[in-house]
């Protein structure tokens, strides 16, 4: 019988690289004060062959660690590395610097994205980072009840932190500007049209006169009314039920204009049996993940 040649190894492949992010153009997600105090890069042997590397950048950019040595699969091949950022010393305002990584006969530059803005010292309230910021509705800015009814917390409840929701059961129908109110403070560096999704949990328009819905509005604006659970005929299921139940948590998404600067988002509850878990507010930064990101830096500002 013959016998079968197989190729040799490859003992000379280049090390690879992945980036925080999960970003196939080498470019690291973007870096402000409020956010993560630091992003990585991961530097991996690909082959079963030794090598080293470093990494380099701008003065103001920390990297641990610099440089390192990389051995063959089995030995603890894989390095990650930290980087992050001196804010005294980096360029005010939005800038970019380059990752320079040399890993055997690999060279090539990783982007980093920086923000380097500071909030007024008098604001309190939640932050940008990353354009995005992202809510637990239990840490509200104000609230207010009505003779008839009232916001409570359900620690433990949902997919994060807990839920919040309107009671008692037995209230009729909340009209907004007037009804009980949720405001959450923020604090924006980015001007565009904001995709602010609340994230509820699954249930049904047990009376088809009354379906599940809150109002939402930033500042001033007129309230938006948003019914997140479609009207069904009697006896079926909304579309979105299945999704729902999966994901133990019901979405919708509205839009909103705004621009860099502090803005009060304002929330009603309209109907007992609304749960609300989270809130996320889109700039233009959201990646797919299945939770969503962290919640947001809260600061607490002095007056004076």
């Amino acid at each position: 019988m013959p016998v079968q040649k197989y190729p040799a190894a490859n003992t000379k492949s280049p090390p690879g690289i992945s980036v925080d992010g999960g970003s196939s153009t080498r470019a690291l997600p973007q870096m402000d004060p409020y956010g993560p105090k630091s992003r990585w890069v991961d530097i991996y042997s690909a082959s079963n062959s030794t090598s080293t590397f470093t990494v380099t950048s701008d003065p103001w950019i920390t990297i641990e660690p610099s440089s390192g040595t990389l051995v063959a699969p089995g030995n603890a091949s894989d390095q990650r590395v930290l980087i992050s950022i001196d804010w005294a010393s980096a360029p005010k305002g939005t800038s970019t610097s380059q990752i320079k990584i040399v890993a055997g006969t690999t060279n090539l530059n990783v982007s980093l994205p920086l923000l380097n803005s500071a909030v007024p010292s008098s604001f309190s309230g939640f932050v940008e980072s990353d354009r995005t910021v992202t809510i637990e509705p239990e840490h509200y800015s104000s609230i207010t009840s009505s003779a008839s009814a009232h916001y409570e917390v359900i620690p433990n409840y949902g997919r994060t932190l807990s839920a919040l929701t309107l009671l008692p059961i037995s209230i009729f129908t909340q009209t907004p500007p007037d009804s009980p109110k949720l405001t959450y403070n923020l604090y924006l560096f980015t001007s565009t049209t904001a995709s602010i999704t609340l994230f509820l949990s699954p249930s049904l328009n047990t009376d088809p006169s009354r379906p599940l819905a809150y109002a939402i509005a930033i500042d001033d604006e007129t309230p938006v009314k948003a019914q997140y659970i479609p009207t069904t005929t009697l006896g079926t299921l909304p579309s979105t039920w299945a999704d729902n139940v999966r994901n133990a948590a019901a979405k919708y998404t509205t839009k909103h204009k705004v621009t860099a600067g502090a803005h009060v988002l304002s929330l009603w509850l309209l109907e007992p049996g609304v749960v609300v878990q989270r809130i996320v507010v889109d700039l233009g930064g959201m990646r797919n993940s299945y939770l969503g990101p962290g919640e947001s830096l809260r600061v607490n500002g002095t007056t004076g």
